[in-house]
């Protein structure tokens, strides 16, 4: 992708400067917020930040905190959230220490003394010593006393938690979080200015998953949530208040936190608005913000401003290396394959064994192994194509597997948690309402259209399909409606695989009257995964009338997050037939995408093709929602999938996969399989190089052995790398020729 250059208008006062244009023109307009850029060749990273702290406008807004709480200055709780991503000291990846300290000091100056700082530990406790909150901040360099002789404590924001004040249609509705944070009167993010090998930067956005308890950041905020939809949850419930990203040494080039390269930025940014503070970062670093899914679905969300105030020098950081399109790329496709992700950021760190070391030696000796050839893309050739096919190549398999199990084993599909993704109070009652007009006024363009032998009629209607079918279930109808909820039907619908209902209002049997849907179904027809097919994700707004011979529901399309959805305007209902059965209706207008490679099915020559195919699809699916309702009136479940873990990593939760496993099933091997070559693995798997034999043991169980030199025996020299690379691709081939002789 390639960046788009910032563009200023002039804002009169000297060097204040208005970015205009950030991002399209979609999605609402807000006010212009205002970032401070303090940089200074010449100045030190405290009279920076002091700086940037008064441009920005943080003194005022801790003032109005406090008129507007009625507390004095000293009771004013204040909470910092530094980022503490680092994996050996010093660090480029992580908040200076000290910076945070001089704030902390500043704040006291001022006289605001209930200050403290907070973290919480990350997906690497699970895989690394000495991960825990107090044990991460005495490595970095916190000294719980600022230089100015001011005391502070720094807690772990995942130990005192509650309630979360999440809304119903929020990803994060249920969870927990800090009490700290949640109860702060002013909260700050400090993060630090870096690159990010999947999302090209890590800002203050990022920095906002940190304060969420669950300890397995990636599984559970990235895999099991979508991050841009928990960042937006975050931002819109428990907001910091101020936003400071430590630019005065920053980590930039293709591997961000995981291969860190330091460079002098010497700049401090600031803001009372962190997505603004985002995007004028992202500029400096030469980026449209958004190449980056956290930014880009926050200023959907949120609107984007029309200009952004920077006070300060905006220019590009010299000398400054983004992450490679190629390596995002590889990145992005190997979160593809959720358990390789998980796996390859174990295997790709960087760590300082001494101040980190790995629980496992399985997982030890692999990272050394992975380290060396691409630990860093970007200091050879070898290592960024090593990065870039393992990247790739995942994500192929990853998603090989996963149009394998859409079309022939769905049930090892995991379900989707998702947001809800509109406000339901953004529509008005009446316009829920008109919901029923709109959707049967289309319906007598039908009128004329005889069904096919399965009761299928359907026409097109421009570029989309309108389409009706009917089946009688042998089921009283009275039972029926008890047993199926017509305001649910759309997940008792054939490959619905997630989403979220948020009712608006209900009737005074409780039921749903009006209400926001999401729902999330597999390519449709499913073969379309094989090509890349979309799922399809639409948004509705719904309502719902329960007459005594009838229930029915209807919704309208309202936002398809992936543009998978021109159409989806339809009804279900219930109806008592004559005889006291149930007759299910579904009529609608829908139009999917379909991918590029099948755009030629749109060809006139083709138009029997098409026809066919999607009658076929109608008939499938159909068939199988109607089965679909008759299960769940006999009360059996029909969902798809399974759920994923939401306590794995967690103290008496679902244990979190080790490569320990894998160690342990190679040893079972190598003791039943002997052979020179795999006693040399077993070697290297174990960490016993042999040394120790014909030695002698003590009373204690200790060895005592001859070393090398006393036995004569001259150490060999260490083989080059082309040496080593040369042999192990000559044992490959040799092992293959053995294999192909058998």
């Amino acid at each position: 992708m390639t960046p788009r250059a910032p563009r200023y208008a002039a804002r009169g006062r000297r060097n204040r400067k208005r970015v205009a244009g950030v991002g399209r023109a979609r999605g609402r307009l807000r006010p212009p917020p205002l970032v401070a850029v303090a940089t200074d060749a010449a100045a030190g990273k405290f009279t920076l930040l002091a700086g940037a702290l008064a441009q920005a406008g943080l003194w005022t807004a801790l003032e109005s905190r406090v008129s507007e709480l009625g507390v004095d200055r000293a009771q004013l709780r204040i909470v910092i959230k530094p980022d503490m991503t680092i994996f050996d000291v010093p660090s480029p990846a992580g908040t200076d220490p000290e910076l945070v300290e001089e704030l902390i000091d500043e704040l006291h100056d001022h006289g605001y003394t209930s200050v403290v700082a907070g973290s919480t530990r990350d997906t690497f406790d699970l895989l690394l010593e000495n991960r825990g909150v107090l044990a991460l901040a005495d490595l970095s360099g916190y000294r719980f006393r600022t230089r100015r002789e001011r005391d502070y404590d720094i807690v772990d924001l995942a130990e005192d938690t509650v309630p979360g004040a999440f809304a119903e249609g929020a990803a994060l509705f249920g969870s927990e979080v800090s009490r700290v944070w949640s109860e702060a009167h002013f909260r700050v993010s400090f993060c630090k200015n870096r690159t990010d090998e999947c999302d090209y930067y890590s800002l203050s956005l990022q920095n906002l998953i940190g304060i969420l308890p669950l300890t397995d950041k990636l599984y559970h905020y990235r895999q099991r949530l979508r991050a841009p939809e928990v960042v937006a949850d975050l931002l819109r419930t428990y907001p910091p208040h101020f936003a400071i990203i430590d630019a005065f040494t920053s980590s930039h080039g293709s591997a961000g936190a995981r291969a860190c390269a330091a460079i002098e930025t010497r700049g401090i940014i600031a803001s009372t608005d962190a997505l603004a503070a985002d995007c004028v970062a992202a500029r400096k670093m030469g980026l449209d913000p958004e190449v980056s899914e956290l930014t880009a679905y926050a200023l959907r969300a949120f609107g984007r401003p029309a200009t952004i105030d920077v006070a300060g020098d905006d220019a590009v950081y010299p000398g400054w290396r983004n992450v490679h399109p190629v390596l995002a790329g590889a990145a992005r496709g190997r979160h593809r394959f959720p358990a390789a992700a998980w796996l390859m950021q174990a295997l790709l760190q960087t760590v300082n064994r001494e101040l980190f070391p790995f629980k496992d030696l399985t997982t030890d000796r692999l990272n050394q192994l992975f380290v060396r050839w691409a630990g860093d893309p970007d200091a050879t050739p070898l290592a960024f194509w090593l990065t870039a096919i393992l990247g790739y190549g995942l994500g192929a398999a990853g998603g090989t597997l996963e149009a394998w199990r859409v079309i022939a084993a769905k049930d090892a599909l995991t379900r989707a948690e998702l947001a809800l993704g509109i406000d339901p109070d953004d529509y008005a009652n009446d316009e829920y309402d008109a919901v029923r007009e709109y959707v049967l006024s289309m319906r007598p363009l039908l009128d004329g259209v005889p069904p096919d032998a399965e009761g299928l009629r359907w026409t097109y209607l421009e570029h989309s399909q309108l389409f009706e079918v009917s089946r009688v279930i042998a089921v009283p109808f009275e039972a029926f409606v008890s047993r199926v909820d017509v305001s649910l039907a759309n997940q008792f619908m054939n490959d619905y695989i997630g989403g979220r209902i948020v009712a608006k209002t209900r009737d005074e049997d409780g039921r749903p009257l009006r209400q926001a849907e999401r729902d999330l179904y597999l390519p449709q027809p499913n073969f379309m995964a094989l090509s890349d097919g979309k799922y399809i994700d639409v948004m509705k707004i719904e309502c719902a009338e329960y007459l005594p011979e009838r229930h029915t529901l209807y919704w309208r399309l309202v936002k398809s997050e992936n543009d998978s959805a021109a159409y989806d305007d339809a009804l279900v209902s219930f109806e008592r037939t004559d005889d006291g059965s149930t007759r299910i209706t579904i009529f609608g207008r829908q139009e999917f995408s379909i991918p590029p490679v099948w755009s030629l099915i749109d060809l006139p020559v083709n138009a029997g093709l098409k026809r066919f195919l999607v009658t076929d699809a109608y008939h499938r699916f159909f068939a199988r929602s109607f089965a679909n309702f008759e299960a769940v009136a006999e009360g059996r479940d029909v969902r798809l999938g399974h759920a994923l873990s939401a306590t794995r990593g967690e103290p008496g939760g679902d244990e979190t996969p080790s490569l320990q496993v894998v160690g342990e099933t190679l040893e079972k091997l190598l003791t039943t399989i002997p052979a020179d070559g795999v006693t040399t693995l077993k070697q290297w798997i174990t960490g016993d190089d042999g040394q120790n034999a014909g030695g002698v043991v003590d009373d204690d169980g200790f060895v005592h052995f001859q070393g090398r030199a006393a036995l004569g025996i001259r150490q060999a020299p260490e083989p080059s790398a082309r040496e080593n690379l040369t042999a192990f691709f000559k044992d490959v081939a040799d092992a293959l020729r053995r294999d192909f002789a058998q």
